[in-house]
């Protein structure tokens, strides 16, 4: 995964996106409680590179302290958290997107329409040329998500994974602006 540029603006601080299902929103103090929930368990954490298992309260609160950098956004459904995802400029100019997607939304299509906004919006409102991604290869169904949206393998590599507390074979993808075209035109 590259140099990322903290100082980039991806989203306004207060901006939202919203798909047919949920809202891409800021992450608040008051989701403490939803993101321990959904976070400490270990079918999420250790498909994630760096949640900590447990996730206890001082994590969340951690976190929460940490993203009011702009490129971070909880997903909310029926005003519920039920996952979180990231926009990353990197210094070549090209995006890394990720996701996470509490265990108990899973087969509901979020993790799916979130990257689906995340990809239109970087294609649509920003001059990328390149979508890059990634999933640990024993979490298939993320490598289906970004299979499904156009991604392509581009490559492995062994990226450390903190609830494992080791490193996991991961399978890196990439999308680009003329394969998005060529799927989102008539």
């Amino acid at each position: 995964m590259g140099d990322h540029l903290p100082f980039f603006v991806m989203f306004t601080q207060s901006e939202v996106l919203k798909t047919p299902q949920l809202t891409l929103r800021p992450f608040e103090k008051r989701d403490v409680e939803r993101l321990i929930a959904l976070i400490n368990q270990w079918d999420v954490a250790s498909m994630t590179a760096g949640m900590p298992f447990p996730y206890t309260r001082s994590h969340a609160i951690a976190f929460l302290d940490r993203v009011s950098l702009p490129h971070a956004r909880a997903l909310a459904f029926d005003n519920f958290i039920v996952g979180g995802c990231s926009f990353m400029p990197r210094a070549t100019g090209d995006f890394e997107i990720g996701y996470w997607v509490g265990k108990p939304y899973w087969r509901r299509g979020f993790a799916s329409e979130c990257a689906a906004a995340l990809v239109e919006r970087a294609f649509a409102d920003f001059r990328t040329r390149r979508i890059t991604a990634g999933f640990f290869v024993d979490n298939p169904v993320s490598g289906r998500v970004q299979h499904r949206l156009g991604f392509n393998p581009i490559g492995r590599s062994e990226v450390f994974c903190t609830a494992r507390g080791c490193f996991v074979q991961t399978q890196a993808t990439e999308l680009t602006r003329a394969q998005w075209q060529a799927r989102t035109s008539p």
